[in-house]
């Protein structure tokens, strides 16, 4: 199953917490999205960044990726698993490199 937490600096692990984003106020401020699926974090990003970089190009394309991660991971959890998923709601995506 794909699940999505918030979290504080204190729910992270120790080595979790040596190779988070400094950014902005700090990482100690920061809020964290967990992802996991099947138990496993794929995902761990947060919103230490500083004003002037929050843009979709830049510190959060991060997004697509994991919007698309979901899509695919649902796909396959459902059993009905397609070879490349083109859209999401009809919009055209494509996966930052």
């Amino acid at each position: 199953m794909f699940k999505v937490d918030l979290q504080g600096y204190g729910d992270l692990t120790e080595t979790e917490r040596l190779g988070v984003s400094n950014n902005g106020w700090g990482a100690e401020y920061a809020t964290y999205i967990r992802v996991t699926h099947r138990g496993q974090t794929i995902l761990l990003e947060n919103d230490a960044m500083e004003p002037e970089d929050a843009r979709l190009s830049r510190d959060l394309k991060w997004i697509v990726d994991a919007l698309m991660k979901a899509y695919t991971l649902g796909l396959e959890d459902g059993g009905q698993i397609r070879a490349e998923p083109e859209t999401v709601l009809g919009l055209k995506v494509e996966p930052s490199s």
